[in-house]
C-alpha cells in the first residue's frame, strides 16, 4: 500500500517531465528534476514511516502475543513520530534529497540525454524526436517510478518501523531479513538473520546500516536502492 501511495506521483513527475522535453526540445536540469521528486517525496514519505512505525509496535505484540501499549496511548505515541518525532524521518529525507534522488535524477537526465543525442545523429525530425520521447517514456518512465518508490518506501518504512521498536522498552535487538525470494544482493543474503542491538547498527557489506534502506550512516547507493529487506524485533530474554 506504501510503495502504491507513492509509485503514480512519482510517475507523474517524470511523465511532465517527459512532456516538457517533447515540447520544448529541451531537458531539465539534473537540479530542477531532483527538486520536483523531492517535493513528492517530502509530501508522501512521512506518511509511510508513520506506517512503518505502526507495523514496528505491531511486530513486537505479535511476538510477546499481548499490547506492549493501550490503544490511546499507542495513537498518541506513533502520532507523535510526525509531530516531535518528524526530524527523525525530515533526517532521512535529507539523505534522500543528497544520495538516491540525485542518484536517479541523473540517471533520468542521462537516458533522456542519450535519446537526442540518438535523435540528433540520426537526423531525425522534430516529429520523429517527440515519438522518439514518447517511447522513452512508456517504457522507462514506469520502471524507473517503481524503483524509485522501492527505494524510498523500503527506508522510510523501516526507519519508522525502528522507531516503533524504540516506542517499547522490551526490544532488546533486531534482526535483517532478506527477502529471499526476490534475488537479493549477495551482501544482503549474507545480511539474512544477522541480529544486532536495537540501537546499533547492522554491517552489510562492510557499510553501517540502522535498518535496511538507511543512508544516514553513509551506506551507498548500490547497499540501499531498490532494497526489498525489512526487519524483525527481538524481545529481550
Amino acid at each position: 500500500m506504501s510503495m502504491r501511495r507513492i509509485e503514480k506521483p512519482i510517475r507523474d513527475v517524470y511523465t511532465k517531465l517527459a512532456e516538457r522535453a517533447k515540447r520544448s526540445s529541451r531537458i531539465d536540469s539534473i537540479a530542477t528534476i531532483g527538486t520536483e521528486l523531492y517535493s513528492v517525496l517530502q509530501n508522501k514519505l512521512p506518511h509511510v514511516y508513520y506506517d512503518g512505525a505502526s507495523a514496528g509496535v505491531e511486530d513486537v505484540e505479535s511476538v510477546l502475543g499481548k499490547p506492549i501499549l493501550k490503544p490511546v496511548e499507542k495513537a498518541v505515541s506513533i502520532e507523535d513520530l510526525l509531530n516531535l518525532g518528524l526530524p527523525s524521518a525530515l533526517k532521512v529525507m535529507r539523505t534522500i534529497g543528497i544520495v538516491h534522488i540525485k542518484t536517479i535524477s541523473s540517471y533520468f537526465f542521462n537516458q533522456l540525454k542519450n535519446e537526442f543525442a540518438i535523435s540528433a545523429k540520426l537526423s531525425e525530425s522534430q516529429a520523429q524526436l517527440m515519438e522518439r520521447i514518447a517511447e522513452f517514456q512508456e517504457d522507462k518512465v514506469p520502471w524507473m517510478a517503481r524503483r524509485i518508490a522501492q527505494t524510498e518506501t523500503t527506508q522510510m518504512f523501516n526507519g519508522g518501523s525502528q522507531k516503533g521498536y524504540e516506542l517499547s522498552t522490551v526490544v532488546g535487538g533486531k534482526q535483517w531479513i532478506a527477502n529471499l525470494q526476490g534475488n537479493p544482493r549477495p551482501a544482503h543474503e549474507d545480511a539474512h538473520l544477522q541480529v544486532v542491538p536495537v540501537k546499533k547498527p547492522f554491517i552489510v557489506d562492510n557499510e553501517t546500516l540502522m535498518f535496511p534502506g538507511d543512508t544516514t550512516m553513509g551506506a551507498s547507493p548500490g547497499n540501499t536502492i531498490n532494497c526489498h529487506c525489512c526487519t524483525l524485533p527481538v524481545i529481550k530474554i
